[in-house]
């Protein structure tokens, strides 16, 4: 469903959104280091225009955001910019949020916090295209 086209030389743009500065950073940090620009936003009113920018990819977000939980922000996404795929990294994974989660298209996986960083790294390689050599330039 989410193809990019790996002969192309641009970077992949990944938003994310987390009111944990620390945690903010430390996802910048990792994605960074495998080739994507990144922008970090701390809550979902202000990431929405960025998110509906046509150079986003990709979005990651806490479900326990201010002003605009990471549920809303997904449904908001999805009536704008459909075709960007959203994972959550939360630390609120219970089954009725995933299920919830489930109901929406553009998320297309989920990280519960703290998180394992091969785990991280897969579930995001899939949600950009299903990377596998994604993965393997964090090593």
């Amino acid at each position: 469903m989410f193809e990019f086209d790996r002969g192309n030389a641009t970077r992949r743009k990944v938003l994310v959104i987390d009111d944990e500065e620390s945690i903010a950073l430390l996802i910048r940090d990792v994605l960074r280091r495998c080739g994507c620009e990144v922008e970090t936003h701390g809550g979902g009113e202000s990431a929405l225009e960025t998110a509906a920018s046509p150079d986003v990819d990709l979005v990651l977000t806490d479900l326990s955001i201010p002003d605009l939980n990471g549920l809303d922000f997904a449904r908001r996404l999805l009536e704008r910019r459909p075709e960007v795929p959203v994972v959550i990294v939360s630390a609120d994974l219970d089954d009725g949020a995933r299920e919830r989660l489930a109901l929406l298209p553009n998320v297309v996986g989920a990280v519960r916090k703290p998180f394992d960083l091969l785990e991280f790294r897969r579930v995001v390689g899939e949600a950009l295209g299903g990377a596998e050599e994604f993965g393997a330039e964090l090593g």
